[in-house]
């Protein structure tokens, strides 16, 4: 059924949600993500420093990752290979118990008032703030999948061409400092947001802009 889908929108021209309301999108996104509702809420508990014990093996796992990757592909695996072996290194690390010895580590969620923003906000919630670009890294990876599967010139061209141009920048950037940015980033920014000043500032921002869009429509 889903490769029949898959082929249906190659057939017509079509991306994943095309076509579809917000709404529509994000309700489909929280039922994908149902069944992972309990890592994702005790995830975001350790991001908002509710579960420290949690939080220092999420960093210490994606550090220690990056660090090993970086040694590896530095010493004797071409990158290409690495990039191979990637999501194999995942499984692995899921089939070792690496999963299940996090879960170990969930707490109880704490219960806060809908305007302390230290609560744990709702997965529909949660999906409202990143729907746009999950909704377009999916189509992103359609795209190079449909260029594959069903190739024509302007596809294929496009695809080569950007291929090209990320390759050039990516050998003028060291990868492993900007991912490690990334990360610093993504596991600093909800507690700067929620226990500093800089929440009120961003929380306005978003409102403003959300006030725009909604006058727009």
């Amino acid at each position: 059924m889903r490769l029949n889908r898959e082929n249906t929108l190659i057939e017509n021209n079509l991306y994943p949600c095309a076509g579809f309301h917000p709404k529509d999108v994000q309700a489909k996104f929280v039922k994908a993500l149902e069944p992972f509702k309990t890592d994702i809420l005790n995830i975001e508990s350790a991001l908002l420093l509710h579960n420290i014990p949690l939080f220092s093996a999420l960093a210490g796992f994606c550090l220690v990752f990056l660090i090993f990757s970086n040694c590896l592909v530095k010493s004797f695996v071409p990158s290409l290979a690495y990039g191979i072996i990637l999501v194999p290194l995942f499984h692995l690390f899921y089939c070792l118990g690496g999963v299940e010895f996090g879960r170990k580590l969930y707490k109880d969620l704490p219960e806060l008032g809908a305007e302390d923003p230290l609560r744990i906000r709702p997965l529909e919630e949660i999906v409202s703030w990143f729907w746009f670009p999950i909704l377009w890294g999916w189509r992103i990876g359609f795209y190079i999948y449909r260029t594959f599967v069903c190739p024509n010139i302007i596809d294929t061209s496009a695809l080569i061409i950007i291929t090209i141009i990320l390759g050039c920048i990516l050998r003028a950037i060291n990868i492993f400092y900007l991912l490690i940015f990334v990360l610093t980033l993504a596991f600093a920014a909800p507690a700067v947001l929620t226990r500093t000043p800089a929440g009120d500032v961003v929380k306005q921002f978003l409102q403003d802009l959300k006030e725009k869009h909604a006058k727009k429509e």
